[in-house]
Protein backbone atom coordinates (compact mmCIF):
# COMPACT_ATOMS: atom_id res chain seq x y z
CA UNK A 1 0.00 0.00 0.00
CA UNK A 2 2.93 2.51 1.05
CA UNK A 3 4.62 1.80 -2.46
CA UNK A 4 1.20 2.14 -4.41
CA UNK A 5 0.82 5.55 -2.48
CA UNK A 6 4.08 6.34 -2.74
CA UNK A 7 4.13 5.75 -7.02
CA UNK A 8 0.67 7.37 -7.11
CA UNK A 9 2.47 10.55 -5.81
CA UNK A 10 5.44 10.34 -7.64
CA UNK A 11 3.41 10.32 -10.83
CA UNK A 12 1.27 13.03 -9.60
CA UNK A 13 4.35 15.28 -8.64
CA UNK A 14 6.25 14.14 -12.34
CA UNK A 15 2.62 14.90 -13.86
CA UNK A 16 2.25 17.97 -12.52
CA UNK A 17 5.65 19.31 -12.99
CA UNK A 18 5.27 18.00 -16.59
CA UNK A 19 2.36 20.73 -16.34
CA UNK A 20 3.90 23.73 -14.66
CA UNK A 21 6.77 22.97 -17.41
CA UNK A 22 3.92 23.01 -20.10
CA UNK A 23 2.61 26.44 -18.94
CA UNK A 24 5.52 27.87 -18.45
CA UNK A 25 6.74 27.02 -21.96
CA UNK A 26 3.04 28.25 -23.34
CA UNK A 27 3.20 31.49 -21.34
CA UNK A 28 6.76 32.64 -22.83
CA UNK A 29 5.35 31.58 -26.64
CA UNK A 30 2.33 33.70 -25.91
CA UNK A 31 4.38 36.01 -24.65
CA UNK A 32 7.06 36.40 -27.28
CA UNK A 33 4.19 36.01 -30.22
CA UNK A 34 2.36 38.78 -28.38
CA UNK A 35 5.38 40.71 -28.60
CA UNK A 36 5.79 40.20 -32.07
CA UNK A 37 2.18 41.40 -32.75
CA UNK A 38 3.07 44.76 -30.78
CA UNK A 39 6.19 45.02 -32.59
CA UNK A 40 5.23 44.03 -36.01
CA UNK A 41 1.48 46.65 -35.32
CA UNK A 42 3.63 49.45 -34.12
CA UNK A 43 5.84 49.82 -37.45
CA UNK A 44 2.48 48.93 -39.49
CA UNK A 45 0.59 51.78 -37.57
CA UNK A 46 3.74 54.36 -38.07
CA UNK A 47 4.07 53.04 -42.02
CA UNK A 48 0.52 54.18 -42.30
CA UNK A 49 0.87 57.09 -40.47
CA UNK A 50 3.78 58.45 -42.58
CA UNK A 51 1.76 57.56 -45.67
CA UNK A 52 -0.96 59.85 -44.43
CA UNK A 53 1.85 62.75 -43.90
CA UNK A 54 2.75 62.10 -47.55
CA UNK A 55 -1.00 62.32 -48.93
CA UNK A 56 -1.26 65.73 -46.71
CA UNK A 57 1.92 66.96 -47.85
CA UNK A 58 0.46 66.26 -51.09
CA UNK A 59 -2.43 67.81 -50.72
CA UNK A 60 -0.80 71.21 -49.02
CA UNK A 61 0.83 71.17 -52.59
CA UNK A 62 -1.93 71.07 -54.55
CA UNK A 63 -3.76 73.59 -52.74
CA UNK A 64 -0.50 76.19 -53.05
CA UNK A 65 -0.21 75.90 -56.69
CA UNK A 66 -3.74 76.10 -57.03
CA UNK A 67 -3.97 79.25 -55.38
CA UNK A 68 -0.51 80.62 -57.23
CA UNK A 69 -2.53 80.17 -60.26
CA UNK A 70 -5.42 82.49 -58.76
CA UNK A 71 -2.80 84.91 -57.72
CA UNK A 72 -1.54 84.97 -61.24
CA UNK A 73 -5.17 85.51 -62.30
CA UNK A 74 -6.08 88.18 -59.73
CA UNK A 75 -8.12 86.00 -57.32
CA UNK A 76 -5.94 86.24 -54.95
CA UNK A 77 -3.01 88.54 -53.30
CA UNK A 78 -0.11 87.30 -51.80
CA UNK A 79 -1.08 86.53 -48.07
CA UNK A 80 -3.48 83.83 -49.52
CA UNK A 81 -0.54 82.08 -50.95
CA UNK A 82 1.63 83.00 -48.27
CA UNK A 83 -0.48 81.18 -45.75
CA UNK A 84 -0.45 78.15 -47.91
CA UNK A 85 3.24 78.36 -48.34
CA UNK A 86 3.62 78.14 -44.28
CA UNK A 87 0.93 75.24 -43.47
CA UNK A 88 3.12 73.20 -46.23
CA UNK A 89 6.17 74.21 -44.88
CA UNK A 90 4.72 72.85 -41.54
CA UNK A 91 3.03 69.14 -42.57
CA UNK A 92 6.57 68.59 -44.40
CA UNK A 93 8.32 69.15 -41.01
CA UNK A 94 5.51 67.32 -39.41
CA UNK A 95 6.28 64.36 -42.50
CA UNK A 96 10.20 64.73 -41.51
CA UNK A 97 9.40 63.46 -38.36
CA UNK A 98 7.03 60.84 -38.51
CA UNK A 99 9.79 59.41 -41.55
CA UNK A 100 12.45 59.91 -39.01
CA UNK A 101 10.24 57.75 -36.14
CA UNK A 102 9.85 55.32 -38.89
CA UNK A 103 13.26 54.92 -40.03
CA UNK A 104 14.62 54.15 -36.31
CA UNK A 105 12.23 51.03 -36.08
CA UNK A 106 13.09 49.30 -39.63
CA UNK A 107 15.86 47.43 -40.56
CA UNK A 108 18.90 48.24 -42.44
CA UNK A 109 17.37 47.47 -45.83
CA UNK A 110 14.31 49.01 -45.28
CA UNK A 111 16.34 51.72 -44.08
CA UNK A 112 18.10 52.53 -46.45
CA UNK A 113 15.21 52.57 -48.97
CA UNK A 114 12.65 54.74 -47.01
CA UNK A 115 15.53 57.26 -46.09
CA UNK A 116 16.26 57.88 -50.07
CA UNK A 117 12.75 58.14 -51.14
CA UNK A 118 11.93 60.24 -48.47
CA UNK A 119 14.88 62.49 -48.54
CA UNK A 120 13.80 62.91 -52.26
CA UNK A 121 9.83 63.72 -51.61
CA UNK A 122 11.20 66.37 -48.76
CA UNK A 123 13.93 68.16 -50.96
CA UNK A 124 10.54 68.36 -53.79
CA UNK A 125 8.55 69.74 -51.70
CA UNK A 126 11.03 72.35 -50.14
CA UNK A 127 11.70 73.50 -53.65
CA UNK A 128 8.14 74.39 -53.75
CA UNK A 129 7.99 76.18 -50.61
CA UNK A 130 11.41 78.12 -51.97
CA UNK A 131 9.89 79.16 -55.33
CA UNK A 132 6.64 80.06 -53.46
CA UNK A 133 8.34 82.42 -51.22
CA UNK A 134 10.63 83.98 -54.13
CA UNK A 135 9.24 88.07 -54.62
CA UNK A 136 6.61 87.38 -57.02
CA UNK A 137 5.93 88.79 -60.73
CA UNK A 138 2.49 88.99 -61.04
CA UNK A 139 1.67 88.02 -64.81
CA UNK A 140 3.94 84.21 -64.12
CA UNK A 141 3.22 81.71 -61.55
CA UNK A 142 6.48 81.44 -59.60
CA UNK A 143 6.28 77.16 -59.80
CA UNK A 144 4.64 75.17 -63.05
CA UNK A 145 3.88 71.68 -61.72
CA UNK A 146 5.75 69.20 -59.09
CA UNK A 147 6.97 66.08 -60.69
CA UNK A 148 5.35 63.13 -59.50
CA UNK A 149 8.58 60.72 -59.12
CA UNK A 150 9.72 61.53 -56.00
CA UNK A 151 6.08 60.80 -54.28
CA UNK A 152 5.19 57.39 -56.05
CA UNK A 153 8.57 56.09 -54.74
CA UNK A 154 7.81 57.12 -51.03
CA UNK A 155 4.35 55.53 -51.28
CA UNK A 156 6.03 52.18 -53.06
CA UNK A 157 8.68 51.59 -50.20
CA UNK A 158 5.64 52.81 -47.46
CA UNK A 159 3.18 50.34 -48.86
CA UNK A 160 5.70 47.80 -49.14
CA UNK A 161 6.90 48.00 -45.17
CA UNK A 162 2.71 48.58 -44.19
CA UNK A 163 2.05 45.16 -45.80
CA UNK A 164 4.79 43.47 -44.80
CA UNK A 165 4.14 44.29 -41.57
CA UNK A 166 0.34 43.62 -41.49
CA UNK A 167 1.40 40.21 -42.81
CA UNK A 168 4.22 39.62 -40.26
CA UNK A 169 0.71 40.22 -37.55
CA UNK A 170 -1.33 38.34 -39.05
CA UNK A 171 1.24 35.24 -38.50
CA UNK A 172 2.27 35.65 -35.35
CA UNK A 173 -1.51 36.15 -34.02
CA UNK A 174 -2.13 33.43 -35.55
CA UNK A 175 0.64 31.51 -33.28
CA UNK A 176 -0.57 33.25 -30.31
CA UNK A 177 -4.25 32.34 -30.37
CA UNK A 178 -2.87 28.69 -31.48
CA UNK A 179 -0.87 28.71 -27.82
CA UNK A 180 -3.30 30.65 -25.87
CA UNK A 181 -5.92 27.67 -26.76
CA UNK A 182 -3.56 24.97 -25.52
CA UNK A 183 -2.42 27.26 -22.43
CA UNK A 184 -6.20 27.72 -21.65
CA UNK A 185 -7.14 23.95 -21.62
CA UNK A 186 -3.87 23.21 -19.05
CA UNK A 187 -4.71 25.69 -16.80
CA UNK A 188 -8.66 25.45 -16.48
CA UNK A 189 -8.31 21.83 -16.22
CA UNK A 190 -4.87 21.76 -13.53
CA UNK A 191 -4.74 25.28 -11.91
CA UNK A 192 -8.10 26.93 -11.95
CA UNK A 193 -6.23 29.98 -10.03
CA UNK A 194 -4.39 30.38 -12.59
CA UNK A 195 -6.28 30.36 -15.11
CA UNK A 196 -8.01 33.71 -14.30
CA UNK A 197 -4.47 34.95 -14.27
CA UNK A 198 -3.64 33.78 -18.06
CA UNK A 199 -7.08 34.88 -19.26
CA UNK A 200 -6.79 38.55 -17.73
CA UNK A 201 -3.26 38.25 -19.31
CA UNK A 202 -4.16 36.66 -22.51
CA UNK A 203 -7.45 38.93 -23.21
CA UNK A 204 -5.37 41.86 -22.64
CA UNK A 205 -2.54 41.17 -25.01
CA UNK A 206 -6.05 39.96 -27.42
CA UNK A 207 -7.36 43.73 -26.86
CA UNK A 208 -4.65 45.54 -27.60
CA UNK A 209 -4.19 43.03 -31.01
CA UNK A 210 -7.92 44.39 -31.91
CA UNK A 211 -6.93 47.69 -31.28
CA UNK A 212 -3.93 47.34 -33.31
CA UNK A 213 -6.03 46.41 -36.23
CA UNK A 214 -9.18 48.86 -35.52
CA UNK A 215 -5.87 52.11 -35.65
CA UNK A 216 -4.66 50.48 -38.89
CA UNK A 217 -7.94 50.24 -40.58
CA UNK A 218 -8.87 53.32 -39.14
CA UNK A 219 -5.59 55.10 -40.97
CA UNK A 220 -5.92 53.20 -43.70
CA UNK A 221 -9.64 54.64 -44.46
CA UNK A 222 -8.81 58.09 -43.93
CA UNK A 223 -5.84 57.59 -46.46
CA UNK A 224 -8.22 56.89 -48.87
CA UNK A 225 -10.61 59.46 -48.16
CA UNK A 226 -7.88 62.06 -48.58
CA UNK A 227 -7.08 60.63 -52.05
CA UNK A 228 -10.44 60.74 -53.16
CA UNK A 229 -10.42 64.43 -51.87
CA UNK A 230 -6.95 65.36 -53.65
CA UNK A 231 -9.29 63.26 -56.81
CA UNK A 232 -12.14 65.73 -56.69
CA UNK A 233 -10.07 68.78 -55.55
CA UNK A 234 -9.16 70.18 -59.15
CA UNK A 235 -12.49 69.85 -60.19
CA UNK A 236 -14.53 71.48 -57.55
CA UNK A 237 -12.53 74.88 -57.45
CA UNK A 238 -12.33 75.26 -61.50
CA UNK A 239 -16.02 74.99 -61.59
CA UNK A 240 -16.30 78.12 -60.16
CA UNK A 241 -13.40 79.64 -61.67
CA UNK A 242 -15.08 78.66 -65.11
CA UNK A 243 -18.22 80.52 -64.24
CA UNK A 244 -16.70 83.38 -63.13
CA UNK A 245 -14.15 83.33 -66.54
CA UNK A 246 -17.48 82.74 -68.82
CA UNK A 247 -19.55 85.16 -67.28
CA UNK A 248 -17.23 87.80 -67.49
CA UNK A 249 -16.52 87.36 -71.52
CA UNK A 250 -20.27 87.52 -71.49
CA UNK A 251 -20.03 90.61 -69.74
CA UNK A 252 -17.35 92.28 -71.95
CA UNK A 253 -18.84 91.14 -75.32
CA UNK A 254 -21.98 92.83 -75.02
CA UNK A 255 -23.19 92.87 -71.24
CA UNK A 256 -22.80 96.58 -71.04
CA UNK A 257 -25.10 97.22 -73.55
CA UNK A 258 -27.86 96.02 -71.44
CA UNK A 259 -28.19 96.96 -67.98
CA UNK A 260 -30.55 94.03 -66.85
CA UNK A 261 -27.94 91.23 -68.53
CA UNK A 262 -25.23 93.62 -66.84
CA UNK A 263 -26.77 93.64 -63.50
CA UNK A 264 -27.39 89.77 -63.83
CA UNK A 265 -23.65 88.62 -65.05
CA UNK A 266 -22.56 90.41 -62.19
CA UNK A 267 -24.75 88.49 -59.31
CA UNK A 268 -23.41 85.67 -61.14
CA UNK A 269 -19.60 86.78 -60.82
CA UNK A 270 -20.31 87.92 -57.18
CA UNK A 271 -21.90 84.45 -56.28
CA UNK A 272 -19.34 82.13 -57.91
CA UNK A 273 -16.42 84.25 -56.43
CA UNK A 274 -18.03 84.02 -52.97
CA UNK A 275 -18.28 79.84 -53.80
CA UNK A 276 -14.20 80.12 -54.75
CA UNK A 277 -13.82 82.35 -51.56
CA UNK A 278 -15.80 80.17 -48.95
CA UNK A 279 -14.04 77.34 -50.75
CA UNK A 280 -10.32 78.42 -49.97
CA UNK A 281 -11.20 79.56 -46.71
CA UNK A 282 -12.11 76.01 -45.82
CA UNK A 283 -9.12 74.57 -47.32
CA UNK A 284 -7.08 76.82 -44.98
CA UNK A 285 -9.22 76.42 -42.29
CA UNK A 286 -8.86 72.57 -42.63
CA UNK A 287 -5.07 73.26 -42.41
CA UNK A 288 -5.19 74.87 -39.42
CA UNK A 289 -7.02 72.64 -37.52
CA UNK A 290 -4.97 69.63 -38.93
CA UNK A 291 -1.87 71.95 -37.58
CA UNK A 292 -3.60 72.83 -34.07
CA UNK A 293 -3.27 76.57 -35.38
CA UNK A 294 -6.53 77.92 -35.38
CA UNK A 295 -7.00 81.01 -33.57
CA UNK A 296 -9.89 82.80 -32.08
CA UNK A 297 -11.01 86.48 -31.46
CA UNK A 298 -13.75 86.43 -29.35
CA UNK A 299 -15.96 89.82 -29.39
CA UNK A 300 -19.37 90.65 -28.80
CA UNK A 301 -20.67 90.69 -32.19
CA UNK A 302 -24.12 91.87 -33.89
CA UNK A 303 -25.14 88.84 -35.78
CA UNK A 304 -27.63 90.82 -38.41
CA UNK A 305 -25.38 92.62 -40.18
CA UNK A 306 -22.79 89.22 -40.58
CA UNK A 307 -26.13 87.38 -41.83
CA UNK A 308 -27.48 90.29 -44.13
CA UNK A 309 -24.24 90.34 -46.19
CA UNK A 310 -23.41 87.10 -46.32
CA UNK A 311 -27.52 86.53 -47.87
CA UNK A 312 -26.92 89.50 -50.25
CA UNK A 313 -25.27 88.19 -53.19
CA UNK A 314 -27.73 84.70 -53.05
CA UNK A 315 -30.38 86.98 -53.29
CA UNK A 316 -28.94 88.97 -56.18
CA UNK A 317 -28.65 86.34 -58.18
CA UNK A 318 -32.13 85.12 -57.31
CA UNK A 319 -32.21 82.91 -54.61
CA UNK A 320 -35.61 83.06 -52.43
CA UNK A 321 -34.25 84.10 -48.65
CA UNK A 322 -35.84 85.40 -45.88
CA UNK A 323 -33.92 86.71 -43.19
CA UNK A 324 -35.68 87.38 -39.76
CA UNK A 325 -34.20 90.29 -38.18
CA UNK A 326 -33.30 88.85 -34.40
CA UNK A 327 -31.67 91.88 -32.62
CA UNK A 328 -29.49 88.93 -30.87
CA UNK A 329 -25.48 89.40 -29.84
CA UNK A 330 -23.10 86.55 -29.32
CA UNK A 331 -19.95 86.12 -27.90
CA UNK A 332 -18.28 84.95 -31.06
CA UNK A 333 -15.15 85.50 -33.63
CA UNK A 334 -17.07 87.68 -36.49
CA UNK A 335 -14.96 86.14 -39.26
CA UNK A 336 -15.58 82.70 -37.75
CA UNK A 337 -18.90 83.20 -37.29
CA UNK A 338 -19.43 84.58 -40.94
CA UNK A 339 -17.28 81.43 -42.28
CA UNK A 340 -19.93 78.71 -40.75
CA UNK A 341 -22.97 80.95 -42.02
CA UNK A 342 -21.34 80.89 -45.45
CA UNK A 343 -21.50 77.52 -45.76
CA UNK A 344 -24.78 76.92 -44.44
CA UNK A 345 -25.94 78.91 -46.79
CA UNK A 346 -24.50 77.52 -49.83
CA UNK A 347 -25.16 73.94 -49.05
CA UNK A 348 -29.00 75.62 -48.41
CA UNK A 349 -29.11 77.52 -51.57
CA UNK A 350 -27.22 74.41 -53.44
CA UNK A 351 -28.93 71.80 -52.42
CA UNK A 352 -32.33 72.68 -50.30
CA UNK A 353 -35.48 73.35 -51.59
CA UNK A 354 -36.57 76.76 -53.35
CA UNK A 355 -37.97 78.86 -50.16
CA UNK A 356 -34.87 79.56 -47.26
CA UNK A 357 -35.36 80.96 -44.05
CA UNK A 358 -32.73 82.24 -41.45
CA UNK A 359 -34.26 83.32 -38.18
CA UNK A 360 -32.97 83.06 -34.90
CA UNK A 361 -33.86 82.49 -31.56
CA UNK A 362 -32.17 82.89 -27.85
CA UNK A 363 -32.32 80.72 -24.76
CA UNK A 364 -30.48 79.26 -22.09
CA UNK A 365 -27.96 81.75 -22.74
CA UNK A 366 -27.51 80.56 -25.98
CA UNK A 367 -28.14 82.14 -29.50
CA UNK A 368 -29.29 79.31 -31.99
CA UNK A 369 -29.27 80.82 -35.37
CA UNK A 370 -31.18 78.65 -38.24
CA UNK A 371 -31.04 77.86 -41.99
CA UNK A 372 -33.82 76.27 -43.08
CA UNK A 373 -35.03 75.26 -46.38
CA UNK A 374 -37.68 73.07 -47.69
CA UNK A 375 -35.71 71.04 -50.09
CA UNK A 376 -35.74 66.57 -49.36
CA UNK A 377 -32.78 66.91 -47.16
CA UNK A 378 -30.02 64.77 -46.32
CA UNK A 379 -30.12 60.96 -47.29
CA UNK A 380 -30.78 58.81 -44.16
CA UNK A 381 -27.55 56.60 -44.75
CA UNK A 382 -25.34 59.51 -44.55
CA UNK A 383 -26.47 61.62 -41.89
CA UNK A 384 -24.59 59.80 -39.26
CA UNK A 385 -21.50 61.16 -41.09
CA UNK A 386 -22.59 64.38 -42.42
CA UNK A 387 -19.79 66.46 -40.41
CA UNK A 388 -17.46 64.05 -40.74
CA UNK A 389 -14.27 65.47 -42.81
CA UNK A 390 -13.36 63.95 -46.84
CA UNK A 391 -17.08 62.07 -46.73
CA UNK A 392 -18.24 60.85 -49.93
CA UNK A 393 -20.79 58.90 -51.04
CA UNK A 394 -19.79 56.58 -53.50
CA UNK A 395 -17.54 58.32 -55.78
CA UNK A 396 -19.02 61.47 -55.52
CA UNK A 397 -19.03 64.19 -52.88
CA UNK A 398 -21.62 64.42 -50.08
CA UNK A 399 -21.97 67.84 -50.96
CA UNK A 400 -21.68 69.00 -54.57
CA UNK A 401 -19.96 72.38 -55.64
CA UNK A 402 -17.81 71.78 -52.00
CA UNK A 403 -14.21 70.03 -51.46
CA UNK A 404 -15.80 67.92 -48.57
CA UNK A 405 -14.70 70.19 -45.43
CA UNK A 406 -17.24 72.55 -45.09
CA UNK A 407 -19.62 71.32 -42.49
CA UNK A 408 -17.64 69.36 -40.77
CA UNK A 409 -15.37 73.11 -40.46
CA UNK A 410 -18.29 74.57 -39.62
CA UNK A 411 -18.43 72.20 -36.56
CA UNK A 412 -14.69 72.26 -35.46
CA UNK A 413 -15.21 76.38 -35.37
CA UNK A 414 -18.68 76.21 -33.49
CA UNK A 415 -17.25 73.74 -30.94
CA UNK A 416 -14.25 75.87 -30.51
CA UNK A 417 -16.19 79.08 -29.77
CA UNK A 418 -18.13 77.46 -26.98
CA UNK A 419 -21.35 76.51 -29.17
CA UNK A 420 -22.76 73.49 -31.52
CA UNK A 421 -23.91 72.94 -34.57
CA UNK A 422 -26.64 70.08 -35.47
CA UNK A 423 -28.80 69.07 -38.10
CA UNK A 424 -32.42 67.73 -37.93
CA UNK A 425 -35.33 67.00 -40.31
CA UNK A 426 -39.35 67.81 -39.07
CA UNK A 427 -42.48 67.59 -40.79
CA UNK A 428 -40.84 68.05 -44.53
CA UNK A 429 -38.04 71.34 -43.45
CA UNK A 430 -34.35 70.81 -42.74
CA UNK A 431 -33.24 72.62 -40.04
CA UNK A 432 -28.62 73.23 -39.55
CA UNK A 433 -28.91 75.11 -35.89
CA UNK A 434 -25.61 76.99 -35.49
CA UNK A 435 -25.52 77.52 -31.04
CA UNK A 436 -23.43 80.56 -29.48
CA UNK A 437 -22.98 81.92 -26.45
CA UNK A 438 -25.28 85.09 -26.33
CA UNK A 439 -26.09 88.66 -24.94
CA UNK A 440 -28.79 90.47 -26.21
CA UNK A 441 -27.64 93.70 -28.09
CA UNK A 442 -27.82 96.42 -25.25
CA UNK A 443 -29.85 98.76 -27.73
CA UNK A 444 -32.58 96.76 -28.16
CA UNK A 445 -35.12 96.57 -24.71
CA UNK A 446 -37.92 94.93 -26.80
CA UNK A 447 -38.06 92.58 -30.05
CA UNK A 448 -41.44 92.19 -31.97
CA UNK A 449 -41.14 89.21 -33.94
CA UNK A 450 -42.86 89.58 -37.33
CA UNK A 451 -43.82 86.69 -40.21
CA UNK A 452 -45.71 86.38 -42.55
CA UNK A 453 -44.92 82.21 -43.64
CA UNK A 454 -47.98 80.95 -44.38
CA UNK A 455 -48.51 77.77 -41.99
CA UNK A 456 -49.83 74.20 -43.65
CA UNK A 457 -51.93 72.08 -42.13
CA UNK A 458 -49.91 69.51 -40.28
CA UNK A 459 -46.82 71.75 -40.95
CA UNK A 460 -45.13 73.00 -37.73
CA UNK A 461 -44.87 77.03 -36.76
CA UNK A 462 -41.04 77.42 -37.92
CA UNK A 463 -40.54 79.72 -34.79
CA UNK A 464 -42.36 77.56 -32.10
CA UNK A 465 -39.77 74.72 -33.36
CA UNK A 466 -36.80 77.31 -33.15
CA UNK A 467 -38.17 78.07 -29.58
CA UNK A 468 -38.32 74.53 -29.15
CA UNK A 469 -34.68 73.51 -30.15
CA UNK A 470 -33.62 76.76 -28.38
CA UNK A 471 -34.41 75.54 -24.72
Amino acid sequence: MRRLIASTLSVLAIAGALVLMLVFVSIQATEQGSTEVGKAGQVAIMAEETLSAVSAVRNATTQALILEDGRVGGLYDMSVVSEAVDSLNGITSEFQLRANRLVSRLDDAEQDAVTRSSAAFIEESRKTIAALSEPADGATSRVQSVPPAAYDAIVVDLLDIRDSRIGEVAIAAESVVQVTDAVRFLVVVVIPIGAMLLFRRVFRRRREREQLHAELDHQMQMNAQKDEFVTNLSHELRTPLTGIYGFALALDESGFEDPNMASELTGHIITEAGELSRMVDDLITAGQIETGKVAFEVTDIDIDPIITRIVEPYIRSGVDITVSSSGFSAEADAKRFEQIMRTLLSNAAHHGGSNIDVFAEHGAGMVSVFVMDDGPGVPDEIIENLFERYMHEGDEPLLQGSVGLGLAIARSLTVGMGGSLSYTRTNGLTYFVCKLPSHMVAKLHERVVESDRAVEDGMYDTQQVAKLFAR
